[in-house]
């Protein structure tokens, strides 16, 4: 197990819990006395390679003080190497207890989901989209000059969302752009179809990157703390207008 510092002098430790050909898990604890009652589980987006050891916003969860997973996955492979009963398997024992967030965006936000919801979680997932979804495909080729979708290392292996169970407990939580036609085409027709109830967060002229957008504007940590703390949206309620911040109250997807 590895130890490392911030520039503060924060300490975490490191390790790395499973891994094979087409995953790695490495969990992250800080050390501090007072740690939070909450873990979250993060995804890589893609293009990724296996060749670093922390992923997207677990600098910041580490800062707040969250033991978080990192699952990364071969490049290119868009998560098709793991199964959700290997996942559950591995992260059992580590979230046992605890309340549990699993985040991501993008390619993340679709294992966030995809994976999450066989636990009691909370999911915080941005844009989510697997490009390589036959049906998404054929109503946006364009999707095919991405390298992940024209060059996959695994092959295409995943139930579809309508067919996976769901468990009941779990709580998805999506941020998107209302104009982007691939990503709303996806979340109605994939996303919102499986899960019911889900509740939305509309951040228009993001584009495919509602985080980043969040995150110009000084809301994304709050977001984020909200969800862990089980508030989720609680006053949370921005339109990014170009430059401005517009008053418009989040909601349940339709």
């Amino acid at each position: 197990m590895s130890q490392e510092k911030y520039d503060d002098n924060q300490e975490w430790s490191q390790s790395v819990i499973a891994s094979d050909r087409f995953y790695k898990f490495t969990l992250f604890v800080p050390t501090r006395e007072h740690r939070n009652d909450c873990i979250f589980i993060t995804f890589a987006f893609a293009p990724r390679r296996q060749k670093d050891d922390k992923g997207w916003a677990v600098d910041f969860l580490l800062k707040n003080g969250f033991e978080v997973i990192f699952v990364d996955q071969l490049h290119n492979s868009s998560y098709q190497g793991l199964s959700r009963e290997k996942f559950k398997s591995i992260v059992t024992p580590y979230v046992a207890g605890k309340k549990v967030v699993t985040y991501g965006t993008s390619l993340g936000g679709y294992a966030a989901l995809y994976f999450g919801s066989c636990l009691e979680a909370s999911i915080l997932s941005f844009a989510p989209r697997l490009c390589r979804d036959p049906d998404l495909l054929k109503r946006y080729p364009k999707l095919m000059e991405y390298q992940w979708v024209k060059s996959p290392t695994s092959p295409l292996i995943h139930e579809k969302i309508c067919d996976i169970d769901i468990n009941p407990k779990c709580c998805l939580h999506v941020c998107l752009d209302p104009k982007h036609p691939a990503d709303n085409w996806f979340f109605y027709n994939k996303i919102n179809a499986a899960f019911g109830t889900v509740y939305l967060l509309k951040v228009p002229n993001a584009s495919h990157h509602p985080a980043e957008a969040l995150k110009k504007k000084g809301y994304l940590k709050k977001l984020v703390l909200n969800v862990a703390n089980e508030r989720a949206f609680e006053g949370i309620y921005i339109s990014l207008d170009q430059n401005n911040i517009i008053a418009s109250p989040s909601e349940k997807a339709d």
